[in-house]
């Protein structure tokens, strides 16, 4: 019997280093290789009868990306619950990233969170690039940057988050990643900014009011209030700089990046950034995917909390996206704008010798107004021969059919009339002019698609597809699309009364 008892107080006492990650095996002295990644969540499973693995996708180096189902009864089962999907590691060389993804999963190993999924289920990429990953490089395999390739999907990697958005349709997004402060015009403004972490909300102006009110007047102040209690220190997300040589502003609102295009189909949808290492590998990695950690745990608090509003919210938002009775606007391009009332304090560290101390920043462009709008047409009829544009619309699940004419239809082309270029979002982008031609008939019809704007998708079809947009297919697929002087194959359809 005292063989016995010993046995099982053994194995109790073992069970714990189970499941602890690989970066706490190591003593925090490694960082975790994808070999010992795919180990580890394989073998949650055993812990948890919550806890379900899958695979979505593999990259170029022939790696499995793995996905984490957690959830009690199922998804899309029960009313008043949402679904939430997680990423982590995009860009390879955000390494406290991936380790705080699976510092929070070990807490549903360990069944300390199985409480949050009474009223939310969670769908988490604890590795989105391990081709990076494994290379330290920002980029994927084929050099691509995964977190600027969410409007073409060109890579497995992107086009995997997608992929799993339209299977499970969640309400709610985030997106795990690590900012580097030090770059040379900080260092010659003497400070580094060294906030432990950061969110960043939807600033495209393409979103529902409602859930934008959601992200920047509940979430942002939740976020100040927990981080204060855990003794993190947290900013809201703020890029540019230093102050008064360059202006700070919001995150970029481009429908490439993750949270602006599940933004625009109104998700809930947020970024967090933790400090990356000067030397973008292990330094101070402890630190850094502890808090990455419990920046993902207070995401999904937030969510728990206030679950059957968001939920309600973006089932509004989104059935309003697939109603077309309903005249809409969409802004195709937009501004960052200063307020001149703002001040910011700002946690620095000198660049000499690291002190740390506190600075206040006046005058952040925190506002952002449109710049062009345009009514939303019925549709848009795209050429049969334009397999980029289709390819695209296939990996992002939009639906299009064969285009039959009805009377009354109207033709609207447009007809390239020269080249400009725009200085938006601190870049020079293409901004090709054109002169709108309306007809009442197309040309051989059989041969274009009509993609109507009843689905979710619609904010997304027009702002890729508008030649005036500055997120367009235009400025991401060069211009071989169409000629000076030609007519763009992409048409707008106007059907009254439809």
């Amino acid at each position: 019997m005292k063989i016995i008892l010993f046995f099982l107080v053994l194995s109790t006492l073992l069970i714990p280093q189970d499941y602890k990650t690989p970066l706490e095996k190591s003593d925090f002295t490694e960082l975790t290789s994808y070999t010992a990644l795919a180990k580890y969540v394989k073998s949650l499973p055993d812990f948890s009868k919550y806890i379900e693995i899958d695979s979505v996708a593999q990259t170029v180096a022939e790696r499995t990306i793995y996905f984490v189902r957690l959830s009690k009864r199922g998804f899309n089962k029960e009313k008043n619950k949402i679904t939430l999907l997680i990423t982590a590691q995009q860009n390879g060389d955000e390494q406290a990233s991936k380790e705080g993804a699976l510092l929070f999963l070990k807490k549903f190993a360990s069944h300390e969170l199985d409480s949050l999924l009474e009223k939310v289920s969670i769908i988490l990429l604890p590795q989105v690039n391990p081709d990076g990953s494994e290379m330290n490089n920002r980029m994927n395999s084929n050099r691509i940057d995964i977190s600027r390739d969410h409007l073409l999907l060109s890579q497995h990697e992107s086009h995997a988050i997608h992929r799993l958005f339209f299977t499970y349709y969640p309400e709610a997004v985030l997106d795990v990643s690590e900012d580097y402060p030090y770059t040379k015009n900080w260092e010659l403004f003497g400070y580094y900014r060294t906030p432990e972490i950061q969110y960043g909300t939807v600033t495209n102006l393409n979103i529902m009011e409602e859930l934008s009110a959601v992200a920047d007047k509940a979430f942002l102040p939740f976020a100040k209030e927990y981080f204060t209690g855990k003794n993190i220190s947290y900013e809201n997300y703020l890029i540019g700089g230093p102050p008064g040589r360059n202006r700070i502003r919001r995150n970029n609102t481009e429908i490439n990046e993750m949270i602006q295009n599940f933004g625009v189909m109104n998700t809930f949808a947020v970024v967090q950034k933790g400090t990356n290492g000067k030397e973008l590998y292990i330094e101070n990695i402890e630190r850094r995917a502890k808090v990455q950690a419990e920046g993902i745990e207070a995401f999904v608090k937030f969510c728990y909390l206030n679950a059957e509003y968001i939920l309600t919210v973006v089932n509004y938002g989104r059935g309003s996206l697939k109603d077309q009775r309903k005249p809409s606007a969409v802004t195709l391009r937009m501004e960052h704008f200063i307020n001149t009332d703002s001040t910011v304090q700002m946690k620095v560290v000198t660049s000499n010798n690291d002190k740390d101390t506190l600075i206040n920043v006046h005058g952040i462009y925190s506002e952002i107004k449109p710049a062009l709008e345009i009514d939303k047409p019925f549709g848009y009829l795209i050429s049969k021969k334009d397999e980029d544009i289709i390819s695209v619309l296939n990996k992002h699940g939009i639906v299009f059919s064969d285009y039959k004419p009805q009377k009354g239809d109207i033709i609207q082309k447009y007809r390239l009339t020269g080249l400009d270029s725009l200085y938006i979002e601190d870049s020079q982008l293409l901004s090709p002019t054109y002169e709108v031609v309306e007809d009442t008939k197309l040309d051989k019809p059989e041969t274009y698609y009509l993609v109507k704007l009843n689905q979710i998708q619609s904010n997304l079809v027009t702002l890729a597809i508008e030649p005036r947009s500055q997120y367009g297919f235009l400025t991401y697929i060069d211009l071989r699309v169409v000629k000076p002087y030609e007519f763009y194959n992409v048409k707008r359809l106007i059907r009254k009364g439809k």
